[in-house]
């Protein structure tokens, strides 16, 4: 008798860590389309950005080289210092770059932690990369968070 009661316990627990994997993994899903969402944005974001800075410094730089003209003589740039001009497009190119890599970063503080898995978990862990981080993430966050 009591090992059937054991038995029906258990097939009760199962289904109820089922369900409750069910459920995490519908938020968790719900949760990786709303940052896909928020992820397009501002991608779509710093592209107005950059165009218009490209648009900017373009019409800067078409300035600077409308002085010279269609025709390069050396008389036509007598006076015109074209260093200058070929100095402009470098600093363009030099502020491009940085802006670029400064649009990578994540507004906010950066932290690096390291987890080590145990050898037997390795293989596991390499076949199911996106669960484990999502688990490790999650425990990170509930153990960071502030106690109220």
């Amino acid at each position: 008798m009591q090992d059937s009661w054991l038995s029906i316990l258990g097939s009760v627990a199962s289904v109820g860590a089922a369900i409750w994997a069910f459920i995490e993994a519908r938020n968790a899903s719900r949760d990786a389309t709303k940052a896909e969402a928020v992820k397009n944005e501002l991608i779509q974001r710093r592209t107005m950005v950059e165009v218009s800075h490209v648009y900017a410094e373009s019409s800067r730089i078409l300035k600077l080289a409308s002085q010279v003209g269609p025709t390069c003589t050396k008389k036509s740039t007598r006076g015109l210092d074209v260093s200058s001009i070929a100095k402009s497009i470098e600093e363009y190119e030099s502020q491009r770059w940085i802006d670029k890599q400064l649009q990578k970063l994540v507004p906010g503080e950066y932290f690096m932690i390291t987890f080590t898995l145990p050898a037997q978990f390795r293989q596991l862990a390499l076949r199911y990369q996106r669960v484990l981080y999502e688990l490790i993430i999650r425990k990170a966050r509930r153990t960071s968070a502030p106690s109220a």
